[in-house]
């Protein structure tokens, strides 16, 4: 039967490995149909190649957990939506429930370790879960909860259980003796559930602790997941043979993003870091890291400090100088020719140190749930690390998904899932109200099952159209921002703005400059500031701006920029508004000239 269940396969997709770098999957069930015949690596657990599962092999084994989840499944033919909890650690059988979850048409729900009892009680009743798995950290917890409700549980992690009616995630997926006859009708409801899901159909919820008590909670579609993945390889541009290292919770936003779905769509090979790791000082982790050197980490601020304090205990003169010269490097906005070769050459010395473990070829460096102090940034910047913050907890900030590059997808925001939808322009920006599909916190109010969103205006313009039998926004503009930019000698802006103009997100933007000659040519990405906190966003804008710099001259070429909000600015600029901008911004602008000693 598990043979069988590998051979599900749909028409429109051939059964050759198809590169997804051109063309990207409509929903996460067509990824997963792509790479069920791939024998490259997908996870290690532990840093051996005997724990290492193919992609084949981890498909093939959320197929056996999809028809487990049928037979429950089949119990409650009343209800229309049916969900599944996950609550654990990182561990094989996560990816496995997950993507079984989405080939038999139940929606996962993932709950973050630190909520109560109080709040999964409140979850399984709402949401019509029909099943918990849980790891055995969790599992005095369920039970409690298990008196209440007759959901079943499942324990994963261990091979027998003391409590009779909690079974073991290895007794759950073991294939029940069947006729042929039962085993062809599973395997046609799944090509059904796989054929008809549809990309603005709910792909998974989250739940998290409200800081002022009770839950958050957040639901994502299939597209808005797709179009969060399509705007990270924009900013990273993923490869083929990408080794990835993370530590974090699958309740995390980062975590399932990356794991989950960009990894199942770039075929990542997954090395999965556990606890044990940082124990005695972390010699685990440098242990892994140099067997493995990884191109990207998800880690925390405390992989960080163990990361820097291993560095940092490199003695001697050349290495003092290579850290200081490397932050200097990193924190100027302008430094003549000099200073760049020695900062090039402390950095040559800082990877040879960061060779001895294994970050060497890490390109990619991520930090998730809790913001980088300033002090660490420098101190990064010291041994020669350089980690992207500010966009690890995007699911706090609205809907930022649309707010990206090609993120604003049909019926991924704006279409409603019932009726009790409300969909308004107020002063031309959009509100919503009821549930929806977005990524974006709800608060803490029960409608039909799922926590609702009561208000929330986006930073997005727009009018509402007719769609079929739904009502649905058409974007009219963002109510984002100008970029003042500096260029080399007396250049005429107009044409360079317009290219700028082009940039998705940029609603307006001022080029100015002045006779000085360029004397770098670093760029130097918006701070933290003035771009929302959000170095994302930095990055995307200065990709775009280097694009847009192959095509000029080398006297018109940008050098410098800054991102200002300011959402009353309508392009074109006439020369009366453009010098009302230079007098408002006047000191932005000057930071931009400023001399260095």
């Amino acid at each position: 039967m598990e043979q069988r269940s590998i051979q599900i396969q749909l028409e429109c997709i051939d059964k050759k490995p198809i590169k997804l770098f051109d063309k990207f999957p409509k929903t996460i069930v067509e990824a997963l149909m792509c790479n069920q015949f791939i024998k490259e690596p997908a996870l290690t657990l532990k840093d051996d190649n005997k724990t290492t599962i193919s992609w084949k092999s981890l498909i093939g084994s959320s197929f056996q957990c999809a028809y487990s989840l049928m037979d429950i499944k089949h119990r409650y033919p009343v209800r229309s939506e049916k969900s599944v909890i996950l609550c654990m650690n990182n561990c094989k059988e996560s990816f496995e429930i997950c993507y079984g979850c989405f080939l038999c048409g139940l929606i996962p729900i993932f709950i973050s370790p630190r909520v109560s009892i109080v709040e999964i009680n409140k979850v399984i009743q709402t949401s019509k879960v029909i099943v918990c798995f849980f790891d055995y950290h969790q599992k005095n917890k369920f039970e409690r909860i298990q008196s209440d409700y007759d959901t079943k549980m499942v324990v994963v992690g261990t091979k027998k259980t003391s409590n009779p009616t909690i079974q073991s995630y290895l007794d759950f997926i073991r294939l029940k003796e069947e006729n042929a006859e039962i085993q062809q009708q599973k395997q046609k409801e799944i090509q059904i559930i796989i054929e008809n899901t549809k990309p603005e159909d709910i792909c998974e919820v989250v739940y998290i602790p409200n800081e002022e008590g009770g839950l958050k909670g957040v639901i994502w579609s299939h597209n808005n997941i797709i179009c969060e993945c399509y705007y990270l390889n924009e900013l990273f541009l993923f490869g083929e043979k990408e080794r990835y290292l993370h530590f974090l919770s699958n309740s995390f936003f980062f975590e399932r993003i990356m794991t989950f779905y960009i990894a199942l769509i770039f075929r990542f090979h997954i090395f999965i870091g556990t606890p044990e790791l940082m124990r005695k000082n972390a010699n685990g982790l440098f242990i892994l890291m140099k067997k493995v050197y990884p191109t990207i980490i998800l880690g925390i601020p405390r992989i960080y400090e163990k990361i820097i304090e291993k560095m940092k205990q490199k003695k001697g003169s050349l290495n003092e100088w290579a850290m200081k010269n490397a932050l200097n490097g990193s924190s100027q906005l302008e430094d003549d020719d000099h200073k760049q070769k020695r900062y090039r050459f402390a950095i040559k010395i800082l990877k040879r140190n960061l060779k001895k473990i294994g970050l060497h070829k890490t390109r990619i460096l991520l930090n998730a749930i809790n913001p980088l102090t300033i002090d660490m940034i420098n101190e990064l910047h010291e041994i020669g690390l350089s980690v992207y913050d500010g966009l690890c907890l995007p699911e706090t900030t609205g809907y930022c998904c649309i707010n990206r590059k090609k993120c604003y997808c049909l019926h991924s925001l704006g279409s409603s899932l019932s009726e009790d939808i409300s969909i308004k322009i107020v002063q031309g920006r959009i509100t919503i109200e009821g549930p929806i599909v977005a990524c974006g916190y709800t608060e803490q109010t029960l409608n039909k099952g799922w926590f609702t969103e009561t208000t929330f205006s986006s930073i997005f313009k727009g009018r509402i159209e007719k769609k079929e039998h739904n009502d649905f926004i058409s974007v009219e503009q963002t109510l984002i921002p100008l970029i003042i930019t500096k260029t080399g000698e007396w250049v005429y802006p107009l044409p360079i703005e317009e290219q700028l103009n082009t940039i998705t997100t940029v609603h307006c933007s001022m080029v100015v400059g002045n006779n000085e000659k360029n004397r770098t040519k670093r760029k130097k990405a918006p701070s933290q500031e003035n771009i929302g906190k959000d170095p994302f966003y930095g990055a995307f804008l200065k990709e775009r701006i280097e694009k847009i710099n192959m095509n000029l001259s080398k006297s018109n070429k940008l050098k410098r920029f800054v991102v200002l909000i300011d959402s009353t600015v309508e392009p074109p600029l006439s020369d009366e508004q453009r010098q009302q901008l230079l007098n408002k911004y006047s000191h932005h602008i000057g930071l931009l000239f400023k001399s260095i000693n």
